[in-house]
């Protein structure tokens, strides 16, 4: 497993008294695109090749944390390509740490939850929480309490500056004097423009308690900031340091910093803040859409059950519910299928082989499960759960690219089929020859079947359907209605 650990910068960080030994934070933090490269193999032990930190590696401390903690008797190799700088404020280190969690709850399918991973996270460090979702947020507490911002923030022009001298995060913690000066406007200003897509807003709201702090411990850090600042390009500090960057620079502004550093030997690099996209396509890598589990699975699900809504909604439109009608939706994913029809319908059952997706079902649906009309069960669409003829209508939502054997599958639906019984595919993409390199790229990456309109006829007519396709103009939407023959 190939995964990209990416970093981040602190747009807001207040620090306040200390409790139970620890600065209490409210510290509002934005991932940016400078990531890691990890990957993850299976492994009899645990080891970093070419570990630059062979006695105080945090993976390894991670990777430890997690098989102790599931019990699970295995291990991971890691190789990783090191792009984030070391001891800059940026949490390279934290990022590695959560995603080696990601990795391991994917590869040895823990199905750790959301409370489960940020409760490992927090052992490991206050921020590394943040990265298992990779949203910007405002972390609390100690900085473990995670508090995702939504929002469609575009991807925000950065210039990081981090001189070679290093700080110490504990030693800028140490010196640091609480001033007792309420942030609470900057904090919702920055909120409101993350939530807005505001850069303007953002910026002049940045606000970092221990940037005075760790300016005056390191001189080196100190002269480029004053320098930058002398030259009205407004710098910030990140985190604890010392890194320091430039918000939302204009080219001149990044052409002006590189001409007044160039005879320093220091790390200059442009990078953006990461936007929803990004963000998205991390989520779907890493929460396994083929077999949703942890907590970046219960987050793909969510977000699956708002994207697939408009195309359910235009599929389940060539059919009509009867009132007595049996129903069974197969890979019922986060259960919105279900949820929509169970109020015109005597009975819906659901199945999928992700118990994630099933207890995210069970949940979404938990008033029609006590009144007796909806049940979610753990299986798949090789071997159905139930006796012959048992349906009126079976439903699959964007799942028949994950089928195994597409010809069996359809059989064994047929079977569970009552006679003339109807069942339903919907689905966003099909193959019409026009496919973008993305699409592509994705049907290979994930494995996806994605027969041509042919591929489909035949396939239903070998399995014993009848069929009527429907497609949607100008997208790739489609809805194949099958009749048991």
């Amino acid at each position: 497993m190939e995964i990209k650990a990416y970093s981040k910068i602190n747009v807001l960080l207040e620090v306040m008294d200390e409790y139970q030994g620890y600065h209490m934070v409210n510290n509002i933090m934005l991932p940016i695109d400078i990531y890691d490269e990890i990957k993850f193999e299976y492994c009899d032990d645990i080891y970093v090749v070419d570990d630059p930190f062979p006695n105080d590696n945090i993976i390894v401390k991670s990777a430890k944390l997690f098989f102790d903690y599931t019990k699970i008797k295995g291990g991971v190799k890691v190789t990783i390509k090191k792009n984030i700088p070391s001891a800059a404020g940026l949490a390279g280190g934290s990022t590695d740490a959560a995603n080696t969690l990601i990795a391991l709850n994917n590869m040895y399918n823990a199905n750790l939850t959301k409370s489960e991973l940020f409760d490992l996270s927090s052992k490991l460090g206050s921020d590394v929480g943040f990265f298992i979702l990779n949203k910007p947020a405002l972390c609390t507490g100690r900085g473990e309490k995670i508090n995702v911002i939504e929002s469609n923030l575009k991807p925000i022009r950065l210039l990081l500056i981090k001189v070679n001298s290093g700080l110490s995060t504990k030693e800028v913690y140490k010196n640091y004097k609480y001033e007792r000066k309420n942030k609470k406007k900057y904090l919702d200003n920055i909120i409101k423009g993350i939530k807005n897509n505001n850069p303007d807003i953002i910026k002049k709201n940045i606000i970092n308690d221990l940037a005075n702090t760790a300016l005056g411990l390191n001189e080196e850090m100190r002269e480029v900031f004053d320098l930058l600042n002398k030259n009205e390009l407004n710098p910030f500090v990140s985190g604890s340091g010392p890194t320091i960057y430039l918000f939302n620079p204009d080219d001149k502004e990044i052409i002006k910093t590189k001409e007044l550093l160039k005879n320093r030997d220091i790390y200059i690099k442009e990078c953006h803040t990461i936007d929803s996209n990004i963000t998205d396509k991390y989520i779907t890598e890493n929460g396994n859409p083929k077999n949703p589990n942890g907590y970046l699975g219960e987050v793909m699900l969510e977000r699956m059950n708002n994207s697939h809504y408009d195309v359910t909604g235009w599929g389940l439109s060539f059919i009509k519910f009867n009132k007595n009608d049996i129903i069974l939706d197969i890979g019922c994913g986060g259960g919105m299928t279900i949820n929509r029809i169970a109020n015109q319908v005597d009975m819906v059952y659901g199945i999928d082989h992700s118990h994630t997706a099933v207890m995210k079902s069970i949940e979404l649906n938990k008033d029609y499960i006590i009144d007796g009309k909806v049940n979610i069960l753990d299986g798949n669409v090789e071997k159905l759960p139930f006796r012959n003829n048992a349906f009126d209508k079976i439903i699959t939502v964007e799942s028949f690219y994950f089928w195994p054997n597409p010809i069996d599958n359809l059989k064994e639906v047929r079977r569970v089929l009552k006679d003339n019984g109807i069942f339903i595919l919907i689905a966003d993409m099909y193959n019409d020859g026009k496919l973008s390199n993305d699409e592509k790229q994705n049907i290979k990456k994930y494995n996806l079947l994605n027969p041509t309109l042919e591929q489909f006829k035949r396939m239903f007519r070998d399995s014993g359907f009848s069929i009527d396709i429907n497609l949607k103009e100008n997208t790739k939407w489609i809805c194949i209605v099958g009749e048991k023959r």
